[in-house]
């Protein structure tokens, strides 16, 4: 098994809470790179060809989703964690139909920080040797039901239960049963876990 990568480079225009993740994640024993800025970022971005990026969504200049789509261009295939305010969840799920590994809301809660940097460095050391798990998704996927599956198709595309509840016209409470029964069949413990899930299915 290729090893996990320990290095975070950290983009934010906020340099109290760039300078507040860099101590906390060095305290850790990651490696950090910290910039204020996409561009810059960027531009020392050859120097770490192994790394996981936590990246604002809201930059000046070029933001989250243009700093995003330039490193697709560039073919740098580094796991990128998009940290979001409360307006932008909807910004931050498109993200990850584009190839983001995950998102978390500010303030950041440094446990739940954690947890998603060790998961998208593990992934990244997992799609570094080039393995994939699509065929073990698509089983899971073929054990959700026909009514499930309405209900998933709209939960990936960032529809609340409430819309969900009014386009398929069922209550509320059924659509919460449904949604519950997909994450346990796609044994998704997040959300974010299922997007990332169906982005790999579809990829």
């Amino acid at each position: 098994m290729t090893p996990v990568s320990n290095v975070v480079i950290l983009v934010d225009d906020d340099e109290t809470i760039l300078h507040g993740l860099k101590l906390v994640l060095e305290t850790e024993g990651y490696r950090v790179v910290a910039h204020s800025s996409a561009e810059d970022m960027l531009a020392d971005l050859a120097s770490y060809p192994r790394a996981c990026v936590l990246a604002d969504l809201r930059l000046p200049g070029m933001d989250g989703l243009a700093l995003q789509r330039e490193m697709q261009r560039r073919d740098a295939n580094h796991p990128i964690i998009f940290m979001t305010g409360f307006g932008d969840i909807e910004t931050a799920v498109d993200a990850m139909r584009h190839g983001a590994v995950d998102y978390i809301k500010k303030p950041v809660s440094t446990p739940a920080l954690l947890e998603r940097i060790e998961q998208a460095l593990a992934q990244e050391a997992i799609a570094h040797e080039g393995n994939t798990n699509r065929e073990e998704l698509a089983q899971r996927l073929a054990r959700v039901s026909k009514r499930e599956m309405e209900v998933y198709d709209r939960v990936v595309d960032g529809m609340t239960n409430r819309g969900i509840a009014t386009e398929l016209k069922i209550s509320e409470r059924t659509v919460e049963v449904h949604r519950a029964q997909v994450m346990q069949k796609m044994q998704a413990s997040t959300l974010a876990e299922l997007i990332k899930m169906h982005v790999l299915l579809n990829s």
